[in-house]
């Protein structure tokens, strides 16, 4: 073949090579680089914190004596009702939310304390475990009586 031939004109697929190549890169870099800018500047959502309440002592006094008699039930009323004991568990959180504020706001680990007796009591009544309830009541009472110590 002649040097002037198209044929000759053409490249051979060894000198293509280098600039597919080198295309390539450059295209990767350049949806790597774009993909990396935006999802830095994407916004991102987060939850939203729990808001608690802070009231009077004489209502934290007044709701830890409501929340620990409703817990001395629960044992009892799992035992014939096992519905009627759900029910009671909501009421004795829904007592509790009224409050907790205060009692974390006050003492951040007898507050823990008191959630995990109170989480003991809960899995105790929804997984039909009296030991958990028992075990429960007894972490919120001892949480209790050392929250009533610190905080006359």
């Amino acid at each position: 073949m002649r040097r002037g031939s198209t044929a000759a004109r053409t490249r051979s697929p060894r000198r293509a090579w280098p600039t597919v190549s080198l295309v390539s890169v450059l295209a990767v870099g350049l949806v790597s680089g774009c993909g990396g800018a935006s999802e830095s500047a994407a916004p991102t959502t987060t939850a939203a914190a729990p808001t608690y309440s802070v009231v009077p002592a004489a209502e934290v006094t007044a709701g830890l004596a409501e929340v620990q008699r409703i817990a001395g039930t629960l044992e009892a009323t799992r035992a014939k009702d096992e519905a009627a004991a759900r029910v009671d568990l909501e009421r004795m959180y829904e007592r509790w939310y009224e409050f907790e504020g205060t009692v974390r706001a006050n003492d951040k680990d007898l507050y823990l304390q008191m959630e995990d007796g109170l989480g003991s009591i809960k899995i105790g009544v929804q997984e039909n475990r009296p030991d958990r309830i028992v075990s429960g009541i007894a972490d919120l009472a001892a949480g209790v009586t050392a929250y009533r110590a610190a905080n006359p």
